[in-house]
């Protein structure tokens, strides 16, 4: 269970500090009223409190009290992955995905980054190697694009087909 107190001080209380000298009927300001009344004085404190109270029992006799924290702002040095473009960045979409149009580098993403950004490459293997199982342009290999790949035994582009050496499905001709 938490009870929130707050504690504030009136402006009556706050007053009775300053010690104003008080008007008698004797006219006399030093307080006095004449008559041989006793004055007392009032104590006060000043300010306000916010604390919030919290009381937790685990059903064993134990008690735990919560009394409040305190936070402080503070500023954070910009860096990659805060969702702000920052000096040195080409992109900052706050994330951690590679695939999408900003990497973890926060730079924008390019064929050959070895990241297959969706929507936008086939395949990235992040190599030079035009031969294998994604092209240098981010496609899937084809038959039929003049460039052996993957399985392909060969690949003639458009001369590929009956009666050349390398048939339509870019396996070789093969006669017998």
């Amino acid at each position: 269970m938490k009870i929130r107190a707050v504690f504030v001080t009136s402006a009556l209380a706050c007053l009775s500090l300053v010690h104003l000298p008080a008007c008698s009927d004797s006219g006399s300001s030093d307080g006095s009223s004449g008559d041989n009344t006793e004055s007392g004085t009032d104590e006060a404190s000043t300010g306000t409190t916010n604390d919030e109270v919290g009381t937790e029992s685990s059903g064993t006799g134990d008690t735990t009290t919560d009394t409040g924290t305190t936070t402080t702002d503070t500023e954070v040095d910009p860096f990659c992955g805060d969702g702000m473009v920052d000096a040195g960045e080409d992109c900052d979409d706050g994330n951690q995905d590679n695939n999408d149009d900003c990497t973890n580098e926060c730079m924008l993403p390019e064929c050959g980054d070895g990241f297959t950004q969706a929507g936008v490459e086939e395949c990235d293997d992040g190599n030079d190697d035009p031969t294998d199982a994604c092209t240098n342009e981010c496609k899937l290999p084809v038959c039929g694009d003049g460039v052996v790949q993957g399985a392909e035994e060969c690949d003639a582009g458009d001369n590929n087909g009956p009666g050349e050496a390398c048939k339509g499905d870019c396996t070789d001709n093969v006669c017998g």
